[in-house]
């Protein structure tokens, strides 16, 4: 049995897609999700229209026994909410069970392997998704999980390798880790601010200048990955805002519904803090990190254009 903690948009779209080939239990934040999802079933549409049915228990209740007989643990939080959710887990995954996070921002494993004190491996997951209600996803964007070709223990995870949103073990991940966090840092803070899904990043040009000079920042304050770095550029800026163009980012969702948190700290922030330990000027990814802050702190939902 695979075990997702987090019945966010990514939680139900790999809860739903990987259940369709091996037992999924869902470990929810909130009860009365966890009895949606058990009642009702998990709902996808967008690109495809199906209802699967699996388990779900909200983590405060029950995740003991549910843990005990997991084969995998797949952690699909947002990262400013990693310590909370994994924290009350720490004593129940079993040693020999592994644990992943498709979570975003640079290293999201390391806080996830500190809370839980074992060894987390980290994967980066490309689908689009946004949540239309506790039970409901809309597949917004084809895409996969991946994760390093040589890591140990998931041999459960191979049961998913063919599934719609196919798990798939590769050997150039540290390229994907900085090009997932490159597009993060462009399509996430534009499109939240701009309150327009991804492809309409792209199809602007005022937002799409904009992004590029994002992507220029970055590339500068972390010159270590420039062999990774050095082939994300409009091609790739392009592909995936058309590949996910009818999809709302996860800041953008959290703006919407009012949410006082975001991942900025942990995308643009983290290239303002990287480009000031090398004395260097990134004011595009500084403007949009203060900008995100701000408006987050403000607390109030956006309205959709």
């Amino acid at each position: 049995m695979i075990v997702v903690v987090g019945g966010g948009a990514v939680g139900l779209l790999l809860a739903a897609t990987w259940g369709a080939r091996v037992p999924v239990t869902v470990l929810t934040r909130t009860r009365a999700q966890a009895a949606r999802i058990n009642r009702c079933g998990i709902t996808v549409c967008g690109l495809v229209r199906r209802t699967v049915r699996v388990r779900a228990a909200a983590a405060d209740r029950g995740a003991r026994a549910i843990l005990r007989s997991a084969d995998a643990v797949v952690v699909c939080v947002k990262t400013y909410s990693t310590v909370a959710a994994l924290r009350p887990l720490r004593a129940m995954v079993p040693r020999s069970c592994p644990v992943l996070t498709v979570q975003n921002g640079l290293h999201p494993e390391r806080v996830a392997a500190r809370t839980l004190g074992r060894p987390v491996i980290r994967g980066i997951a490309t689908a689009g998704s946004f949540r239309l209600s506790p039970e409901r996803v809309c597949w917004a964007g084809r895409g996969e999980v991946t994760l390093p070709a040589d890591c140990p223990g998931i041999s459960v995870l191979s049961l998913v390798y063919d599934a719609d949103v196919p798990l798939r073990p590769v050997k150039d991940f540290e390229r994907r880790v900085w090009e997932k966090f490159a597009m993060n840092c462009v399509i996430n803070p534009i499109g939240a601010l701009a309150d327009v899904p991804n492809g309409e990043i792209w199809r602007r040009p005022v937002l799409r200048r904009m992004g590029m000079q994002v992507l220029r920042e970055v590339r500068e304050a972390f010159p270590q990955a420039e062999s990774f770095l050095s082939s994300v550029g409009a091609r790739l800026f392009r592909e995936v805002c058309v590949r996910t163009a009818s999809n709302s980012n996860s800041m953008l969702q959290d703006l919407r519904a009012g949410s006082r948190l975001t991942e900025i700290r942990e995308l643009n922030g983290a290239v303002v803090t990287a480009a000031r330990r090398r004395r260097l000027s990134v004011p595009v990814n500084e403007t949009l990190a203060a900008l995100v802050a701000a408006r987050a702190a403000a607390g109030v939902r956006s309205q959709r254009l």
